[in-house]
């Protein structure tokens, strides 16, 4: 049961480059992107009406999209133009066509109700193409569900442990982060004072002892948006007030688009069979018995997850920082 009146991101903007078709899965659905001769970005359901022919595979003509099992043609509506042949087109010859919204570098996809789509709830992130503030973005690709990923991120009582040489520091598991509901979600705050600098920050402020740390993160329910502000300050600067102006301070975003099921396992059993090996959910190796018989038998695995991240610094106005921090965890020069 995924939420589907929620926008989520559906690409980088520079990923869907004009002549070519951009095919991917959301929610279960195949979608196909395209630019038209505007530039503007169309999402099709990527399946032909007539013969379910991936659309992805087909070719783009002015600002339509033919496909190439029999020719019909769809405009960016959705709606059969053309047929090959014939005079008349059915009118209910049409795909359908999902809102998109392409904004700070980034293309946003509604897989709901298209009556509900309004784009003025669509997440705010001016950093991605604002000067001062270089990003590097990318894919993360999640080899479980979704739902695992966002208490992953929320959960900052790991990082002293898992991150121990990295990103995360004894005060973590001593401080108990402050969250509060929102209209859109949760909102949480963890904020240390006058304490070392995390191992893997320290060397962009040249910070010589403690400092006072912040990590906020606001989290999105539809769209499964984590939206993070976090860094370091000398201590009594003002970090936590909002004065970053002698801080190291990372911004980040995740968005996570539950891209596709991975294929379900079936086993047919032959008659005769008295048992029969399959795989549960967690890719563990169970026996099932199973009577003669013809039928299938499915499993459902996890879904993949999409996340596209950015890590982004700000510059102080005192020092030079001659690197980003990326999203993954590294420095890059």
């Amino acid at each position: 049961m995924w939420i589907r009146n929620a926008w989520y991101v559906a690409a980088w903007a520079k990923q869907v480059t004009e002549g070519e078709p951009f095919a991917r899965i959301y929610l279960d659905e195949p979608v196909v992107l395209y630019r038209t001769t505007d530039g503007a970005v169309t999402a099709l359901e990527d399946r032909c009406c007539h013969r379910l022919a991936p659309l992805s595979r087909g070719r783009i003509e002015g600002d339509n999209l033919r496909c190439m099992y029999h020719g019909l043609m769809f405009d960016p509506s959705g709606a059969c133009v053309e047929i090959p042949g014939e005079t008349r087109i059915p009118e209910k010859y049409r795909v359908r066509r999902y809102p998109v919204v392409e904004r700070q570098n980034v293309i946003w996809i509604w897989m709901g109700d298209e009556a509900l789509a309004d784009p003025g709830d669509i997440i705010d992130w001016p950093y991605l193409d604002d000067p001062a503030w270089p990003y590097e973005g990318g894919y993360l690709h999640y080899k479980s569900n979704y739902q695992l990923i966002v208490d992953n991120f929320l959960d900052f009582s790991h990082l002293p442990y898992v991150h121990e040489k990295t990103i995360g520091t004894a005060s973590y598991a001593e401080q108990r982060p402050r969250i509060t509901h929102t209209d859109f979600g949760l909102h949480i705050e963890n904020t240390t004072d006058d304490t070392p600098p995390t191992p893997a920050f320290a060397p962009f402020g040249n910070f010589a002892g403690n400092v006072d740390r912040w990590s906020i993160y606001d989290f999105h329910i539809r769209g499964n948006c984590v939206v993070a502000d976090f860094g370091m300050a000398p201590v009594g600067g003002g970090g936590h007030a909002g004065d970053r102006r002698n801080a190291i301070q990372f911004r980040h975003l995740s968005a996570l688009t539950p891209r596709r099921r991975t294929p379900a396992i079936t086993t047919s059993p032959s008659r005769g069979t008295s048992a029969s090996t399959q795989r549960d959910s967690t890719g563990r190796c169970s026996m099932s018995s199973s009577r003669p018989s013809m039928k299938t038998r499915t499993l459902s695995r996890p879904s993949r997850s999409l996340s596209i991240s950015t890590g982004t610094r700000r510059c102080c106005p005192w020092r030079s920082i001659g690197r980003c921090f990326t999203s993954a965890g590294r420095s890059t020069g």
